[in-house]
């Protein structure tokens, strides 16, 4: 392996500024002194690629997300309130809250209901996380061991019943973006291009908001139509249903 024969892409003059010790010796017939040389030189061009394809894949989540501008009611909801816009999606869709086919009778309740059960998540979630500060007597002497020992066991328990609750909340929220992502794809033909059938899957575990965002713009023609923060369809009542 010759230092002529190296391409770290056009980043090399990043990692140098990363890691300006690392030097590249060579001995008298041009190879490098040892295999680490060349594992080193390895590790950093896989770093490389990796580092170009998660700042593309980033770059273009945002462009996408940001198409409408930076105000637009859907990029707003689709990350204060994933779960709202979520359900705007499948009322347009006409899939119940279950993210199942549904009668337009049951898509329009849809948007309410996952509203609903965002709304008593923020609620829930901050009972349980102020009500050992607020509702409950604080230790007096904070040198009694036993009242201290007490207090923290109360708080524990409170603590474990949030992470509970949003532990549920989550696996809900990611289930029905991937039932609705996998639905969109079917109605569409659209071919998966990565991960073969886990990527709804993916998308919906570790892109939750961007997903939700990809999907509103997929069902709907903002350039024409303007968004709605809290409406049933997140659209005008005279867009027509989506085919």
């Amino acid at each position: 392996l010759h230092t002529s024969n190296i391409h770290l892409y056009p980043l090399s003059s990043v990692l140098h500024t990363i890691s300006p010790s690392v030097e590249w010796k060579k001995d008298k017939s041009s190879q490098y002194h040892s295999q680490q040389d060349r594992e080193d030189i390895l590790v950093l061009q896989c770093l490389v690629f990796l580092f170009q394809l998660v700042i593309g894949r980033m770059g273009l989540c945002c462009a996408g997300c940001c198409a409408y501008g930076i105000c637009h009611p859907a990029l707003w909801n689709s990350y204060c309130c994933p779960l709202a816009l979520a359900g705007q999606v499948m009322s347009r869709l006409k899939l119940t809250w279950t993210a199942n086919e549904g009668t337009s009778a049951q898509a329009l309740a849809t948007f309410r209901i996952l509203l609903g059960i965002s709304i008593a998540f923020v609620v829930a979630d901050n009972i349980l996380f102020l009500y050992p500060s607020y509702f409950h007597e604080m230790p007096k002497d904070p040198y009694n061991k036993y009242e201290n020992e007490q207090y923290r066991e109360y708080v524990m328990r409170f603590g474990f019943c949030r992470m509970v609750l949003r532990v549920i909340f989550n696996l809900f929220a990611v289930y029905v973006v991937w039932k609705t992502r996998a639905y969109i794809r079917e109605k569409y033909s659209i071919p998966a291009r990565c991960c073969g059938e886990c990527e709804d899957c993916c998308c919906s575990f570790w892109c939750t908001c961007c997903t939700i965002g990809q999907m509103a713009r997929h069902t709907a023609d903002y350039e024409t139509y303007a968004a709605i923060c809290c409406n049933d369809t997140g659209l005008p009542s005279h867009v027509p249903n989506i085919v």
